[in-house]
């Protein structure tokens, strides 16, 4: 008898029927809790919830919003009454209330309070009112004129209540209260200011605990490289692991200026400020649906007469809504509107002075959903270092999904996926592709390889062949080739030694108006013929993503076909791959079994992949991974698939992609460390992290992450952890688990 046939029986005997079985107890997709279907309902278990049954109207809200995976979680109580003719089920992060009138609603679980656009003594009598069971989250003030000041605020009924506040004052106040404050161990928490000069006034509240790791009163609205300005202070805060935690905006003789508060993040999480001025409201709200697209959501918002600002976090919090340049009647309006929907006012701020606006975000729960770790795969008892290390970087840095293999000679033994994120964010499989970047450099290579291999074309390049002369391409109309192009060599494009334009992403729109066309680009071979003509980078031998540009022009060249197809043909059809595709340029185009990558800066650059180049999250449209990026950085690959492209080269396999190159001849770094030689390739991108090496004593390993890399944490030593268990790694061949024939 397991807990939920308890239930069913507890149940029963109380009268309640749910019907027979639908089908057996199973393991929710978390590998945690368990449930059983009913003819009428069913039992949902947690180990930290229990058993709880969920039937009727309720039953069938949950299943709409995604059952444990949606932001509600697990059922923590079963179905009971509300009110006098209400039915109310209990759930981890929220609740479902039914309602002859509103039907079945899910709910935030908290009692709030909020108001708006209130004169000083209503806020001073609801201080004193709620101030012994309820905490302020929110706190806005708005000079209407020299005479009127408005306050809002948000409370939630809380028992953390040591929270002071103070209104009303101007910044020489300020800065007395919370002088006063620091001596008794408190510390700024929530800001508000508003009016100009003189006339400016502050609200504010503070807390006990550890102070803000920074606080600043005057911000200017210049660029993240203007010193002293909000979004270089950002840039600060974010390589310092804290995050923005309440903003306001406010007039400097006639100049736009802003107080924050930044505080400690233990979770990692990436956010943005997105300000705009001096644009529309629509402007700003514009971001929204671009960064919920992408698992964004937006924290925080401010606004100045014609200044707007807004806070996005890259994390997990379930439904809400954000409106920004709300007129009075509006604001109350959507208060009304949502109220009914189960949603509660979170941030509400007021600005303008010449037009009296609002901006508030609806949210149904306060604090971001619990992250969770899943992993998945094979367990490999003699490779635990590697679930252990694995899990901490995603915990400390806050990326979502990774995944990492490992094969000795021609054996995978080691395939696990890793997903660090809240309930509902899909589970990444050994299977799923991850981008990995300039790793595809190393595939590009090993086609250029194989082609001087290969009797039908050997004959017409090597090494030292000239790459001008194979390309045999004609620069643009009214541009000139760059003097020296036509003496660099394969193999000096091959190990980066050439002087040619570092870069050539983003010069999309200049490729496209030179022959002609429009976006988005199509051509591997027009921007070949567009950067041969650009100036030199010197000096020559570091590192280029143009030299690889050529390369895969090259293959295009010889082959006749798209790179791509070389690829398939040549590689991944012999080696039995079939996931991995050209990482989707658009999120629109993003494949199936590609996990969602996250730009850690939450950029929005503008879309090249169509003509007018909307804005789009950096990583999917500013770049185009396909037509013309797919040589160079544009794969996405199963870690698993990959590893097996590098275990083709031990040399116990015998499925050999190359005859007489090894992998010094493929990849750009080789070192000699502890007696072994290892060639080692990474990838990047501004939403991908990826790194790959291949041991001459058999070991070869790939991991992928769907985040770039944060600038403070380096990644595990992975193969420091593998030489910890060489004499215990294990035996087996764990290849046909996922999906892929042997190598032997």
């Amino acid at each position: 008898m397991t807990a939920i046939d308890d239930k069913y029986a507890a149940l029963k005997a109380a009268g309640f029927d749910l019907g027979a079985p639908k089908g057996p107890e199973t393991f929710c997709p978390d590998r945690t809790g368990r449930f059983r279907h009913y003819d009428h309902g069913s039992i949902y278990w947690h180990p930290t919830t229990g058993a709880h049954e969920v039937h009727g109207a309720i039953h069938a809200k949950w299943a709409s919003l995604g059952w444990e995976e949606s932001w509600l979680g697990y059922p923590r109580t079963d179905e009971g009454p509300a009110g006098t003719d209400g039915r109310i089920s209990h759930f981890q992060h929220g609740d479902i209330k039914w309602t002859p009138t509103n039907g079945a609603v899910d709910q935030a679980s908290v009692t709030w309070g909020a108001y708006w656009n209130r004169d000083a003594a209503f806020h001073k009598n609801k201080i004193a009112a709620l101030h012994n069971d309820h905490r302020m989250v929110s706190l806005a003030v708005q000079r209407l004129s020299s005479s009127s000041v408005v306050y809002a605020a948000v409370w939630l009924k809380s028992s953390d209540t040591d929270q002071h506040e103070i209104h009303g004052v101007d910044e020489a106040g300020l800065a007395k209260f919370l002088e006063t404050e620091a001596a008794q161990g408190h510390s700024i928490e929530l800001i508000s200011a508003s009016g100009d000069g003189a006339d400016r006034v502050w609200a504010a509240t503070t807390r006990p605990g550890e102070p803000p790791l920074m606080w600043f009163p005057r911000m200017t609205d210049g660029a993240s490289t203007d010193p002293g300005s909000l979004l270089a202070m950002n840039k600060i805060a974010q390589r310092n692991q804290a995050v923005l935690t309440s903003l306001t905006l406010f007039e400097n003789s006639g100049a736009s200026w802003a107080a924050g508060v930044y505080r400690r993040d233990p979770d990692t999480i990436p956010w943005s400020v997105y300000e705009t001025h001096p644009t529309a409201p629509d402007d700003d709200m514009a971001k929204l649906p671009i960064q919920l697209a992408h698992g964004g959501r937006v924290e925080l918002t401010a606004v100045s007469d014609d200044q707007w600002a807004s806070l996005y976090r890259d994390d997990d919090i379930g439904p809400g809504a954000s409106f920004s340049g709300l007129t009075p009647a509006e604001m109350d309006a959507k208060v009304e509107t949502h109220r009914k929907l189960g949603y509660l006012p979170r941030h509400i701020d007021m600005g303008g002075t010449d037009d009296h606006r609002f901006s508030v975000i609806f949210k149904k729960r306060i604090d971001p959903l619990p992250r969770r770790l899943v992993i998945t795969g094979t367990p490999v008892p003699e490779l635990t270092v590697l679930d252990e290390a694995m899990a901490g970087y995603l915990k400390r840095t806050g990326i979502r999904a990774a995944n990492l293999a490992v094969a000795q000679d021609h054996r995978l033994i080691y395939a696990r996926a890793f997903t660090w994120s809240a309930q509902g964010y899909p589970i990444a499989q050994p299977q799923t592709s991850f981008r990995i970047g300039s790793e595809s450099k190393v595939l590009t290579a090993i086609l250029i390889r194989q082609l001087m291999e290969d009797p039908t074309t050997r004959p017409q390049f090597g090494d030292d062949s000239k790459i001008d002369h194979l390309l045999a391409l004609d620069p643009p109309p009214g541009m000139t080739k760059t003097k020296g192009f036509e003496d660099i060599t394969v193999l000096e494009l091959i190990k980066h030694q050439t002087a040619v334009a570092r870069n050539f992403a983003s010069f999309d729109p200049e490729v496209v108006a030179a022959f002609g066309k429009s976006l988005p680009a199509r051509s591997k071979l027009d921007f070949a013929a567009f950067m041969m003509c650009q100036p030199f980078d010197p000096p020559k031998g570091d590192y280029r993503n143009t030299n690889y540009l050529f390369l895969g022009a090259l293959v295009q060249k010889l082959t006749g076909g798209m790179w791509f197809d070389a690829l398939k043909s040549r590689v991944l059809t012999p080696l039995g791959l079939t996931l991995p595709t050209p990482s989707g340029s658009t999120l629109a185009r993003r494949r199936p079994q590609e996990v969602l990558s996250h730009d850690w800066n939450m950029d929005l650059p503008a879309s090249l992949m169509s003509a007018d180049q909307p804005l789009v999250r950096s990583g999917y449209g500013n770049v185009n991974l396909e037509e013309v990026g797919d040589a160079i950085g544009g794969m996405a690959f199963p870690s698993c698939d990959l590893v097996k492209v590098l275990a083709s080269f031990s040399k116990t396999s015998k499925h050999r992609l190359l005859n007489t190159y090894t992998p010094a001849d493929i990849m750009f770094a080789g070192n000699a460390t502890d007696g072994r030689v290892e060639w080692t390739h990474n990838g990047g991108l501004s939403n991908t992290d990826a790194l790959m090496a291949i041991r001459d004593d058999g070991i070869s390993w790939a991991v992928t992450y769907n985040a770039g890399a944060p600038q403070r944490e380096m990644q595990p030593d992975y193969d420091e952890l593998i030489d910890a268990v060489m004499d215990t790694l294990p035996t087996h061949d764990l290849f046909p688990s996922v999906g892929l024939a042997p190598l032997a």
